[in-house]
């Protein structure tokens, strides 16, 4: 009986460890999504693209897409634009829906406080897309995220 209780405890500790180490994991993934949240909803926001969103014929901006492609967020990421969800879509539907304006995210590298990015804004003249690059680096104080530098222009 001695040896069956030793067994039973040395599972029970195991079973613990092992439920310990899937909780953290669960609570990493939730922080790493908030992250990703509030470091694209910067991205949206800045100066450097505003005036590029494409807008219907009242005036009023249209939804935002984002091309799954070198970096891919989780489509139910809680981040609008606009008052609208954003629209995630991958390459080939992007083109074959003939989207008017996308934005295209070629880096998302987040290092303690620091992040650093570059979108690609890919807007349609016509006769192709014309294409836009911000490098964004953003910086957290205490919970929230701020860009604290950005370089953008036409390719």
């Amino acid at each position: 009986m001695n040896n069956n209780n030793k067994i039973y405890q040395t599972m029970k500790r195991k079973f613990f460890i092992l439920a310990m180490l899937l909780i953290s994991a669960v609570l990493a993934f939730g922080q790493a999504l908030s992250e990703q949240a509030a470091i694209l909803k910067q991205c949206l926001d800045t100066p450097a693209i505003q005036q590029q969103f494409p807008t219907d014929s009242q005036g009023h901006p249209n939804a935002v897409y984002i091309m799954q492609h070198a970096v891919s967020f989780p489509t139910d990421i809680p981040v609008s634009k606009f008052g609208q969800r954003i629209i995630f879509l991958e390459k080939d539907d992007m083109f074959n829906k003939n989207v008017e304006a996308f934005i295209m995210f070629e880096k998302l590298e987040i290092s303690g406080s620091n992040a650093d990015v570059i979108m690609i804004f890919n807007k349609n003249q016509g006769n192709g897309y014309q294409a836009y690059e911000i490098k964004l680096s953003l910086a957290k104080n205490a919970s929230s995220w701020s860009v604290s530098e950005t370089k953008a222009n036409w390719r």
